[in-house]
C-alpha cells in the first residue's frame, strides 16, 4: 500500500519543517508550490520523501491581493499524487501522534470509501506573561465550538474525489455526508491556523484582500478550554514559548 500525501504551498518556511516531521507514515509527500519565495523550496527538498512541483497560476482578490486558484491548485496536488492512498491537506494541520502510528492500520481495516477525524482549532500563543496564558500539563488552548464532527481525512485514489476548479477561493473536495470509518480519540488532526498573534494577522489581512470581509479575531466569537493532554503531535513548542 502506497500512501501520498499532499499539500498546496504558498511561503511556508516557519511550518514545514513541523508538517514534515507529522508526515514521516507517508511514502512520499507531494508539495506543489504556488510560487514562494521564502526558504520552503529549500526545506522541503531536505526531506527526501518530498516531490516538490511548480504551480503558476494566479488570481485576484476584491481588493487587489492576488491568490493561487484554490481548486485548480488543490486539484494539481490530487494528479501529482501517485499512491493509493490520497492524503491531502494544508500544511497548518497535523495529524496526532495517535493517528500517524495508527493510519496504515485503519487503512487495512477500513470498510468504508473513506476515512475521516476530528479537527481541534488551535488557540493563538500568547507571549511569555500573558495573563491568558495557561500553566501547567494542560499549556494548549482550542476552540471547541469549531469541533463540527468529523471532517474527510484521506481516501483511496480510485475513489476520484476532486476539487471544483472553477473555486478560485474556499476549495473542498466533493464528499459531504458520505459514509467514512471515523478511528477513536485520540486519532485526530490539529489545526494551527491561528497559531501565532502574527497568523492572525495575516489571515484578517488575507481576507479583506480576497473577500473584502472583515474577519473577527476568534477570541471575539469563540470560547477557548485547554487542549486534551492526550492530543500530541511532533514539533510542539517548549514550555517557554507555548501558548
Amino acid at each position: 500500500m502506497l500512501i501520498s500525501v499532499g499539500t498546496r504551498c504558498l511561503d511556508e518556511e516557519e511550518l514545514l519543517p513541523m508538517f514534515l516531521a507529522n508526515h514521516q507514515f507517508a511514502d512520499e509527500i507531494v508539495i506543489v508550490d504556488g510560487g514562494s519565495t521564502d526558504r520552503s523550496k529549500e526545506i522541503a527538498l531536505a526531506d527526501p520523501k518530498v516531490r516538490w512541483i511548480e504551480f503558476h497560476e494566479w488570481v485576484s482578490g476584491k481588493r487587489g491581493g492576488r491568490r493561487n486558484p484554490e481548486g485548480r491548485h488543490l486539484n494539481a496536488v490530487i494528479d501529482a499524487c501517485k499512491g493509493d492512498w490520497l492524503w491531502i491537506c494544508e500544511v497548518d494541520i497535523m495529524p496526532s501522534d495517535a493517528l500517524q502510528a495508527g493510519i496504515r492500520d485503519i487503512m487495512d481495516s477500513c470498510t468504508e470509501p473513506a476515512i475521516a477525524s476530528f479537527l481541534y482549532y488551535l488557540a493563538p500563543w500568547r507571549p511569555m506573561g500573558s495573563p491568558r496564558r495557561p500553566s501547567g500539563p494542560g499549556k494548549y488552548e482550542h476552540y471547541p465550538e469549531l469541533i463540527l464532527g468529523v471532517g474527510l481525512t484521506c481516501w483511496p485514489k480510485e475513489l476520484g474525489l476532486r476539487s471544483d476548479p472553477a473555486q478560485d477561493f474556499q476549495p473542498a473536495i466533493d464528499y459531504h455526508n458520505k459514509p467514512y470509518t471515523v478511528p477513536p480519540l485520540p486519532c485526530a488532526r490539529i489545526h494551527l491556523s491561528w497559531w501565532t498573534e502574527e497568523r492572525v494577522a495575516e489571515k484578517r489581512a488575507f481576507y479583506l484582500d480576497i473577500y473584502d470581509t472583515e474577519q473577527k479575531h476568534p477570541d471575539a466569537q469563540y470560547k477557548r478550554e485547554p487542549l486534551p493532554e492526550w492530543l500530541t503531535w511532533k514539533g510542539q513548542w517548549p514550555d517557554e514559548v507555548v501558548c
